[in-house]
């Protein structure tokens, strides 16, 4: 059976993202896995994740999906549109030493950046909508603009669902950006940000939506956990602070 999959906010974390890949016995020529944005800066290999993502969706088309988080957006902003120095402040330096070393010279490396500027910023299938942040309700799913990956979490959460069904087709929203301790399931919502490179103890997490589980490891770990996705109120979440 094929299974569906979803990652979000890597952040660097190249290790993390093999160590999950191969607990979870992920085949990219049998699966689906999406990539719900934010694959660099603030972890110790943005280049090294940006190479495997691009070969893995290079190799299976049909099966893996890449879509931008604000950090692209930032980095598309700072190193395309020359408006905006807020990437740096974010992890953009240590990336940018990272590319004068770990691309194999200028054309290598701009054929990664021009690929990584130039993804989708939603992907949907018969039963999700993957977006990084949230939707801009005002305009159709797949004409989406750079803000989406910017909104707060309340201010997606805080939707009418029956608007918001209408407006997705009654599809499950899988998103990340957010930090929480877990994943989780909030109404209409599945949360895939752990807070991998974010925070101390954060954890990256691979979410295997067909069995309703998820694989994560500490960013100072090896060790995998398999737990089951929680539900939790979204009222209550929507009044929780995010993860510390």
């Amino acid at each position: 059976m094929k299974r569906k999959f979803a990652i979000s906010d890597i952040h660097g974390e190249l290790d993390l993202l093999i160590t999950l890949l191969n607990a979870a016995d992920f085949n990219p020529s049998m699966d689906q896995l999406v990539f719900v944005g934010d694959l660099i800066d603030r972890g110790p290999d943005s280049v090294g994740v940006i190479k495997c993502v691009k070969k893995l969706k290079e190799q299976n088309p049909e099966n893996i999906f890449v879509i931008l988080g604000n950090h692209e957006i930032m980095m598309r902003q700072y190193i395309f549109g020359g408006k905006s120095h807020m990437w740096l402040r974010y992890g953009g330096l240590k990336v940018i030493e990272e590319m004068k070393t770990k691309f194999e010279g200028i054309t290598d490396r701009n054929n990664h950046l021009v690929w990584l500027a130039n993804l989708p910023l939603t992907h949907v299938d018969e039963k999700y909508l993957y977006v990084h942040a949230g939707i801009d309700l005002s305009r159709d799913i797949n004409k989406q603009e750079e803000a989406s990956t910017f909104i707060p979490l309340k201010e997606l959460y805080s939707i009418d669902p029956n608007v918001l069904n209408k407006t997705v087709g009654n599809r499950i929203i899988v998103h990340g950006h957010t930090p929480y301790p877990l994943v989780y399931r909030a109404g209409n919502f599945i949360s895939c940000d752990t807070g991998a490179s974010v925070y101390p103890n954060g954890k990256l997490s691979l979410v295997d939506l067909t069995n309703q589980i998820y694989y994560c490891c500490e960013t100072d770990s090896t060790r995998v956990l398999e737990l089951s996705i929680q539900a939790l109120d979204i009222k209550e979440r929507i009044n929780k602070q995010p993860h510390k």
